[in-house]
Order: C-alpha cells, then structure tokens, then sequence
C-alpha cells in the first residue's frame, strides 16, 4: 500500500524530470507536465484525509502522540514538491498562483508547529521545504524567519551552510530584479559548491 510519504518520493521524482527539461514549452515538456499535475490531484484526492488532519493541526498539538510529528513533516514534504512543481511551470513570474499560497501558508504553519516542539534541529529535518520558501515566498517575514533557520542550522554541517548561503544570494537577486531567477543557473557558477539538503 502506497503511503503518503511513498507518493511524495514518487512525485518529487517525477518532478525532478520536469526540471531536467531545457525548455518547459516543448511538447514532450508539457506532457510530462500534465503526468505531474494529474499525480498531484490524485495524491491530494488519495490522502485528502491526512492532509485536511494536518490542515488542522496548531501549536497547541504537541507531539506527543507520533502521528502528529510524522504529519507535520510528510505533509511539508509534500506541499514543498508543490511548490518546486508550481516554480517549474511559472516561470520566471513572480506573482503566485492560490495553490503556491496554499502551499506556502501550510508549510509555514507546520514549520512553526515544529519549531516550537523540537527547534532548530526540526529544521534540519524539513530543510527542504523550507529552502523553497525561501525561493518563493513573497512574504518578507516568512523570508526572514525562513533565513534565520537557515543561518541557524548551518552549524549542522557544509551542506547547510553552502544552501544558506545560496539563499541569501538567490533572495537578494530575486528581490532586486523583482522576478524569480533561474536555480539551476544560478548553481552553475560553482561559486556556492554543492550541497544537498
């Protein structure tokens, strides 16, 4: 049986091939774009139950119980490949559709959950859609709060550091052109060194 973590797997991969196309307007580009956005909706129909529990999920939900931990990180997880999909397919267009949002909204609140519970070291568990906040967000505060993990984590290792850094160079440089840059471009200079997060 398929869980909700094993459809993210599944859809982060599908839309790491997206992003392995040069131009996104070519045909075979679209199709697969068209694969991702029919596995989105059919995850989010799949799981709806997990998702809206989630949804519900505040501060006041401590931890206690397993299933809220593994929620609040599964389901950032899974609104994180979202937003990489949504960048992917908006171009450099730096207003949001609602699903990016959405999508920012939720995982915003479920980092705050987790910040609370478990602090900095829950960061180091949801990097990731924490990184695409930060690529994303138009929301000055949730950028800066997203930055201060950032800077936080990064005595958890190079990699974190090497991704802080990215962000603050890729965040200037979006907020100064007023679009979205292109990510992948702007790792290719190597000036930052790779890092996986």
């Amino acid at each position: 049986m398929l869980t909700l973590e094993g459809a993210y797997v599944q859809l982060r991969s599908m839309v790491a091939q997206l992003a392995k196309f040069q131009d996104a307007e070519t045909d075979p580009a679209t199709r697969w774009a068209s694969h991702v956005e029919l596995s989105v909706k059919s995850i989010s129909n799949r799981f709806c139950d997990l998702i809206e529990v989630a949804e519900w999920l505040s501060v006041a939900t401590d931890n206690a119980h397993r299933l809220v931990p593994n929620l609040r990180r599964v389901v950032r997880l899974f609104y994180a490949v979202i937003l990489h999909f949504l960048r992917l397919r908006s171009g450099q267009s730096q207003s949001l559709c609602p699903q990016q949002v959405e999508a920012l909204r939720q995982i915003m609140n479920l980092a705050f959950q987790a910040h609370k519970y478990d602090g900095e070291k829950a960061m180091v568990r949801i990097a990731w859609p924490l990184f695409m906040v930060a690529l994303e967000t138009n929301d000055h505060l949730h950028g800066e709060w997203v930055l201060g993990r950032f800077h936080a984590i990064s005595q958890f290792g190079l990699n974190f550091q090497r991704a802080y850094q990215f962000l603050l160079h890729v965040v200037d440089l979006q907020s100064r052109l007023g679009e979205r840059v292109d990510v992948r471009a702007q790792l290719q200079p190597g000036e930052f060194g790779l890092f996986v997060i």
